[in-house]
């Protein structure tokens, strides 16, 4: 995925998601005032550098409201737990 020059891109995250060198990255995407969340699916090239797949999805942060609390209502308790103890050990 190509960014506009005007946008300012923030990785949040690499999460290596197999031992081919596949990767799913998550970014902060900041233009005109406005942000949204880019999630985008990565791959080593033949030169061992990390690029970008076609594959990905951008959201807009007024998504998110919506979005996060229909995943964690479907998660199951472990993993829900899991992830609010993340949350607060990062506030620490």
């Amino acid at each position: 995925m190509a960014y506009k020059k005007k946008e300012e891109q923030k990785v949040l995250v690499d999460i290596r998601k197999n031992e081919r060198g596949d990767y799913i990255r998550t970014s902060s995407i900041r233009a005109d005032g406005e942000v949204s969340y880019d999630i985008r699916s990565m791959y080593t090239n033949a030169d061992g550098e990390i690029a970008y797949t076609q594959k990905g999805v951008r959201i807009k942060k007024e998504m998110l409201k919506d979005i996060i609390p229909a995943i964690m209502h479907d998660l199951d308790p472990e993993t829900f737990n899991e992830i609010i103890a993340r949350i607060n050990e990062e506030d620490e």
